[in-house]
């Protein structure tokens, strides 16, 4: 496992988890060098522990099933296709903008299936918060991460990270 760092055009850079077996990465990586990555998203569920009754019980990750050494630009770009897990929420951010969220379960080998988070934005926000559990979606996007502070009972505050699909587009899939 290793966080791989994608810049945003607007210069904000996403430090995202990836997992990669040995035989897929490139003799003698190291950080700093820029890859080319080709796999999935995945999602892991964690037991939360006791003693930390507020950490994330579920872990994204890109899975590479391919790494190579580049010199292309930072590219971040995710497509996939399942079906809505749950009833989208659909709210007005402080700034006035339309926004859903989204949990995606997209189905892979021998009958696992990752629920992923999904953000809409604007008008892909008000198509999104039409659908029901069930339907088959495309999105595009990508993998984003996205610090927050989480305030605990006793007051105290504590820096999280949470990964999403941010989505470029979405649209609905007629199945038949």
């Amino acid at each position: 496992a290793f966080p791989l760092a994608v810049c945003r055009k607007s210069g904000v850079c996403d430090v995202l988890p990836v997992l990669a077996r040995a035989d897929v990465l490139p003799p003698s990586l190291v950080a700093g060098d820029r890859i080319l990555l080709k796999g999935q998203l995945r999602a892991y569920g964690v037991p939360r522990a006791p003693d930390e009754p507020f950490t994330n019980r579920v872990r994204i990750h890109a899975f590479a099933r391919m790494v190579l050494r580049t010199d292309a630009p930072d590219e971040n770009a995710v497509m996939l296709t399942g079906r809505i897990h749950r009833p989208p929420s659909v709210r007005t951010t402080p700034l006035g903008r339309e926004i859903c969220d989204l949990s995606l379960a997209v189905e892979r080998s021998f009958g696992r299936v990752d629920r992923l988070p999904v953000i809409a934005w604007g008008g892909n926000a008000h198509l999104a918060g039409a659908w029901r559990v069930g339907d088959v979606v495309a999105v595009t996007g990508r993998l984003q991460s996205r610090g927050y502070t989480k305030v605990l009972p006793d007051g105290a505050a504590l820096d999280m990270v949470a990964y999403e699909v941010s989505a470029a587009s979405v649209h609905r899939v007629s199945e038949g």
